[in-house]
């Protein structure tokens, strides 16, 4: 139940959880109602192949942390894609042909 609750308060924080633009900043994550959203929610379920998650929900997805989800991307096991500026972003079908090797 607690699960579902931070799910609502994401969605009222910010548009729809799947919209194109749907991005959270990562300063978010540093505040506590999002370190404790962050421990709750565990990963994104149902996301479309193409969606576009920021690598803290990119970890999240995968189960691991953001130490492990960049040492992948070093090891070119995972291959980031172009945000605007200089953030990297990684898509949900990557993720879950990585999430089956992993395993």
């Amino acid at each position: 139940e607690i699960h579902r609750y931070c799910i609502e308060i994401i969605e009222f924080i910010w548009p729809s959880q799947f919209s194109p633009g749907y991005t959270i900043p990562n300063s978010f994550w540093e505040t506590p109602m999002g370190f404790a959203i962050y421990e709750v929610v565990g990963k994104i379920e149902n996301a479309p192949h193409n969606k576009e998650l920021n690598a803290i929900q990119a970890a999240k997805y995968l189960g691991i942390t953001l130490k492990q989800l960049y040492q992948l991307v070093h090891e070119g096991k995972l291959k980031p894609i172009q945000g605007e500026g200089d953030k990297k972003l990684y898509l949900v079908r990557d993720l879950e042909k990585l999430k089956k090797q992993l395993k």
